[in-house]
């Protein structure tokens, strides 16, 4: 889900274990050299998906790393199977917390929405098939520290 520190989650266990990290939003960002939002106004959230999955697969083929996904990359095409064949983490938050990270941002799928709250759960609700597959699911509410260990002992030992 958008807000649930995937890509700040992602970026602090690469700075504590050195293990290199990619974040397929931003991957997609140096592909297309615009924003995430401009692309998808752009090309759609088809054309957005498209890229995602070539983002997915260079990264799989690419050396070792930490990845951070887009919310929505798991829950299209068979892109959840591809994923569940690495350790894969669903960072699950309640939808309080989500709307109150995503309230002052500018995402595409809650950008028409009136009520934020309802678009949120509903998303959230239509997502958590894709979610739920992966092997392993932690509450990022429980801080880095915490996170760190739990990467620590499930993937580096």
């Amino acid at each position: 889900m958008p807000g649930c520190g995937k890509s700040s989650l992602a970026t602090f266990l690469g700075k504590e274990t050195g293990v290199p990290v990619v974040d397929t939003d931003h991957e997609i960002e140096k592909l297309a050299g615009s924003s995430v939002s401009e692309i998808w106004n752009s090309i759609g959230e088809n054309g957005f998906r498209a890229l995602e999955r070539s983002i997915l697969f260079r990264t799989i083929n690419g050396p070792s790393s930490l990845v951070s996904t887009g919310g929505g990359l798991p829950c299209f095409f068979d892109n959840m199977a591809l994923m569940s064949e690495f350790d894969t983490v669903f960072l699950d938050l309640s939808e309080e917390v989500l709307l109150d990270r995503n309230q002052n941002r500018d995402l595409p799928l809650l950008r028409e929405a009136e009520n934020k709250m309802e678009a949120i759960r509903v998303l959230r609700s239509r997502r958590l098939f894709w979610y739920q597959a992966a092997p392993y699911i932690f509450d990022p509410e429980l801080g880095q520290e915490r996170f760190l260990n739990f990467f620590k002992s499930h993937f580096l030992d």
